[in-house]
């Protein structure tokens, strides 16, 4: 009967992901994606500089880079969603859209990840924290 559960658990949540475009992304390998097109280097560097200050530009094209794999239609499957892989509880907060289709879009997610930026800092995520950032060489502003 637990085998029934569980598998019945997994088609459900498969379900869903394929429902949302979104297939949840494997954390312990910073959140590889199936399915997905990212976006490109040159993509994230436009975006980058219309949504932050100069200081954090190259920061937060590596923090994109290790949050979503640059893909802007990630679910990490827990909570998060987007590029800057933002979380569901700031739906509706100043700078950020009031549903979680809209963090999938780049803009809005930049425009919200901007706003975590200015609330939390670079220590609102993760991949900041563990220095994953620390000696990125890759795509630049």
């Amino acid at each position: 009967m637990k085998a029934v559960f569980a598998i019945a658990l997994v088609v459900a949540f498969v379900q869903c992901a394929l429902a949302t475009n979104a297939l949840p992304v494997d954390n312990s390998d910073h959140n590889t994606t199936l399915g997905c097109s990212p976006i490109s280097c040159g993509q994230m560097v436009d975006l980058v500089k219309r949504h932050f200050p100069a200081q954090y530009q190259n920061d937060m094209i590596c923090i994109a880079h290790y949050e979503s794999s640059w893909c802007p239609v990630v679910y990490n499957g827990i909570c998060c969603y987007g590029l800057w892989q933002i979380n569901r509880n700031h739906l509706g907060d100043r700078g950020c859209p009031s549903t979680v289709d809209g963090l999938y879009n780049a803009d809005a997610n930049a425009q919200c990840a901007l706003a975590v930026l200015n609330s939390q800092g670079l220590n609102a995520w993760t991949t900041w924290t563990s220095g994953d950032c620390r000696r990125w060489s890759g795509c630049h502003v």
